[in-house]
């Protein structure tokens, strides 16, 4: 994934959840007021009208619930972000040669190490 393109979806993602949310909550209770009304005070002829787009309605509300809460949160996108970086990093020339070094640099340290412990 283009590391701009997952900055980007940082600064927006948070708003669209919000957003989802919001609305999901705001027709999931205007809905299931309308429905409870209409069930109880409407004559038959209304409620034949509208139960049907209630009941066409409610699973797609659940569904931008259910989205609007798995969508990531800004830590974990900087999480991403982050990762992906560091891939770019170490698979460049530059990284790998730092790996190397660190890694003979580790190598020496416990090698010290292991010196000073079988002199005890």
């Amino acid at each position: 994934m283009n590391l701009l393109f997952l900055v980007y979806l940082i600064d927006i993602i948070p708003g669209i959840k919000n957003v989802m949310l919001f609305i999901s909550v705001l027709l999931l209770l205007v809905s299931t007021v309308a429905s409870i009304a209409i069930y109880f005070e409407a004559p038959d002829d209304v409620r034949d009208r509208y139960m049907p787009l209630y009941r066409k309605w409610a699973p797609r509300l659940v569904v931008i619930f259910v989205l609007g809460l798995l969508l990531p949160s800004k830590v974990f996108l900087y999480t991403a972000a982050g990762l992906v970086a560091g891939n770019y990093v170490v698979s460049s020339d530059t990284g790998q040669k730092a790996l190397e070094l660190v890694n003979k640099k580790l190598e020496e340290a416990l090698a010290q190490y292991e010196a000073l412990e079988g002199t005890n």
